[in-house]
């Protein structure tokens, strides 16, 4: 038996053992949501921060363009 053949085999098994319905729950509650719980609490604060500074951006764009238009109609 040669190498690439083992590991192949072994890939399979272990993808078919993750595939198990039982297997599956422990790997999304064990694993997969606490991981993801904890990447989106250290990542709130900058995807508050964007949204403040694009919120920001929008607001200065939009005061932008209403004084170019009152420069440029009521002079």
């Amino acid at each position: 038996m040669s190498l690439s053949s083992l590991t192949s085999k072994l890939l399979d098994s272990v993808k078919d053992e993750i595939e198990k319905p039982e297997n599956m729950n422990k790997l999304m509650n064990d694993i997969l949501d606490p991981v993801m719980e904890r990447v989106l609490e250290k990542l709130y604060a900058y995807f508050f921060g964007f949204v403040c500074v694009f919120t920001f951006i929008v607001i200065a764009i939009f005061l932008i363009l209403l004084m170019n238009v009152k420069i440029c109609y009521f002079n």
